[in-house]
């Protein structure tokens, strides 16, 4: 005859050992949200905050690891474009992009740096519309100056001019000719001339801060603006 007292020792025994082995089990289970975090993927900060009527600052931030990019003006001459949401200083602009403009006059400039909360690995950008016109009514030749470990590839190398800084960095300068129109973004996929990829120089090289000078070389007409679209990157250098 079995022995009753014997079964329910043998069970509980198996219970406890079921108990042990389950443990486990519940630690890895726990872990498995962090080990997903780790994984690389290229991340897009998008421009969040515009300069509004100052145009002085902005914010450009991704929202999955919170990182921000915060853009200044920290120099520049009298006649920024405020306000304007054409044309305006640190405007909105397609796809997560940032504008910068100025009013029409003689050899204006503004100096804009861009900070990082984290590292930027990898990072890059694009830089469109740099571009010329020598019309009776628009007199333009737009230069474009990134200060900081990067290096640029312009969509045509036959158009824009690119000389690399002793210092760091690129300048990029339209040629000195007739355009026509100088609206030129991105998502159209036409008339990209005046357009730039900027990217880093070594791209395990975090980066947290550049500055950007955009420029005209002479008088023009009218208003003018460049786009700085959304940044691209990788939050850890393992990553690139």
């Amino acid at each position: 005859m079995e022995n009753s007292s014997s079964s329910k020792t043998v069970s509980r025994r198996s219970v406890a050992r079921g108990a042990l082995w389950a443990a486990p089990a519940m630690v890895m289970a726990s872990a498995a949200p962090a080990l997903a975090s780790s994984t690389c993927e290229l991340r897009t900060a998008k421009l969040v905050t515009d300069g509004g009527a100052k145009g002085e600052s902005a914010v450009f931030k991704d929202p999955v690891t919170g990182t921000t990019i915060t853009v200044e003006v920290v120099k520049h001459t009298a006649n920024i474009n405020r306000g304007d949401r054409a044309y305006g200083n640190l405007t909105r602009r397609g796809n997560g992009g940032l504008g910068i403009g100025q009013k029409a006059n003689f050899n204006q400039y503004q100096e804009v740096v861009f900070t990082a909360s984290a590292p930027l690995y990898g990072m890059k950008f694009m830089v469109q519309d740099i571009d010329s016109d020598s019309g009776e009514d628009r007199n333009y030749i737009d230069s474009v100056k990134i200060e900081g470990p990067v290096k640029a590839t312009p969509v045509n190398s036959g158009f824009l001019k690119v000389k690399n800084l002793s210092t760091g960095g690129v300048e990029l300068t339209a040629p000195g000719k007739e355009w026509g129109g100088d609206e030129r973004p991105l998502k159209d996929g036409v008339d990209t001339d005046g357009d730039v990829e900027i990217t880093a120089k070594n791209a395990k090289q975090g980066i947290e801060t550049f500055t950007l000078v955009y420029s005209n070389k002479r008088r023009f007409g009218g208003n003018q603006v460049i786009t700085v679209s959304a940044i691209s990157f990788y939050d850890k250098a393992s990553c690139v």
